[in-house]
């Protein structure tokens, strides 16, 4: 069965159900309780690519309001490494998914994958990526350290190009 996902004036898809984990919309995520942050889903690419995608329809620039910018930052660096630990700790079973992570995405063994955090924001200007992918990229150091992480910021023209949206509302 192949899934769509609707989320900041975009759709994500289609996906094979067995690669995908809706964190955000789980079970698992509602039980952990308020200050648990989550991004849209999760989503197994060839084999053993975990990506951890937020999607966003716009971003605060830092040249006009550089407070919110740093926070924009914060909440998108949270989001990945709370959304990283809730699947680790499922993966080793320490957390219950309530059988709603794809087939595939249980079968992955942790030591095998490579996980690429990846913000895609609607209509953002391919000028205005780079500056949020190095924000994040140093927010993010120990976790790119420890496990080897890559971090991707990418509009939705982008995002297609690499099939992970069919459409965006301009």
């Amino acid at each position: 069965m192949m899934i769509q996902i609707r989320e900041s004036g975009m759709i994500f898809g289609n996906y094979e159900q067995p690669c995908l984990y809706q964190i955000e919309n789980s079970k698992l995520h509602k039980e952990l309780g308020d200050g648990i942050k989550s991004v849209e889903f999760i989503l197994l690419r060839d084999a053993n690519k975990i990506f951890f995608i937020e999607a966003k329809s716009s971003s605060p620039k830092a040249e006009t309001n550089a407070v919110r910018y740093h926070e924009f930052i914060d909440e998108i660096a949270d989001k990945f490494i709370h959304s990283f630990n809730m699947f680790s700790a499922w993966k080793v079973g320490r957390l219950d998914d309530a059988g709603e992570a794809g087939d595939k995405l249980q079968a992955v063994r942790m030591k095998d994958i490579s996980t690429i955090f990846i913000l895609v924001i609607r209509g953002h200007r391919r000028e205005w990526l780079l500056p949020l992918q190095e924000e994040l990229n140093r927010k993010l150091r120990c976790q790119r350290s420890i496990w080897k992480s890559r971090v991707i910021v990418m509009n939705d023209e982008i995002a297609k190009q690499y099939h992970l949206i069919i459409s965006a509302q301009q």
